[in-house]
């Protein structure tokens, strides 16, 4: 099962368009495998409905200590920016380059893309 690597709870899988994310009810983050983001970039308001399918406290979290794990292959995520999009620091595996994003980072970056910031 995966893990949220702020938060340690599990994490739930939901559909938006034809991709299926791994995000955490309980602090709102969202990690996504190879290139999921840019797919869900070319519709910037399905990735930023994101922020509004996982939401910070829809379950109790027990509190768990964060790993900061790829829930995907459990290497340490490490920070990194996109070039284009100075500004919304987000973590990537270096292994499998699955993307981790914190609540709201989605609709930061999907504000971005709306604004051609990506071109």
């Amino acid at each position: 099962m995966k893990r949220c690597p702020r938060c340690a709870e599990l994490l739930t899988r939901r559909r938006v368009g034809l991709i299926q994310v791994d995000g955490c009810l309980s602090c709102g983050g969202v990690f996504l495998d190879k290139h999921e983001l840019q797919a869900l970039a070319g519709d910037p308001a399905s990735l930023a409905s994101l922020d509004e399918l996982f939401r910070p406290g829809q379950v109790q979290g027990l509190g768990g200590t964060p790993t900061n794990e790829c829930p995907k292959c459990q290497k340490a995520l490490q920070p990194f920016e996109f070039k284009q999009f100075r500004g919304i620091q987000l973590d990537r595996c270096g292994a499998c380059e699955g993307v981790f994003l914190h609540h709201g980072e989605a609709s930061q970056f999907a504000e971005r893309v709306r604004g051609g910031a990506a071109s």
